[in-house]
């Protein structure tokens, strides 16, 4: 269960830590990692969705992420994951957001403004 924090006077849970199990915590995690979505939630949090350990109700089998990382020998698989995830979610708000500045001359923003579909568009209103 994510750990609760008071924002502007509400509970919210905290989404500067992600808990991997009873021995590992990641925290400072940075809030860019919140804006970067993936349609109704953000990377990480459909990251944590899927690489959870399940139980099935009906049938009691266990769906564990972790059980094939240790038959590979790669014990640190989701974890590092995680760490991907992170650092992609920030290195992709930092583009979207701070896009770098375009040095275009004068004459060729006015070229750009040309109607290359105005003829198109005409036929098709015959």
């Amino acid at each position: 269960m994510a750990r609760l924090i008071r924002v502007d006077g509400k509970l919210v849970a905290d989404k500067t830590k992600i808990r991997y199990n009873s021995r590992i915590e990641l925290s400072d995690i940075a809030e860019e990692v919140q804006r970067y979505e993936l349609g109704p939630r953000t990377a990480a949090e459909w990251l944590i969705e899927r690489y959870q350990v399940r139980t099935d109700k009906d049938s009691g089998i266990v769906n564990d992420p972790n059980h094939g990382t240790r038959e590979k020998n790669s014990p640190r698989f989701v974890l590092d994951l995680v760490v991907r995830i992170v650092t992609v979610s920030v290195e992709t708000v930092k583009v979207v957001e701070a896009p770098p500045a375009l040095d275009i001359p004068s004459a060729t923003c006015a070229r750009a403004h040309l109607k290359p579909f105005e003829g198109a568009m005409a036929r098709g209103a015959d």
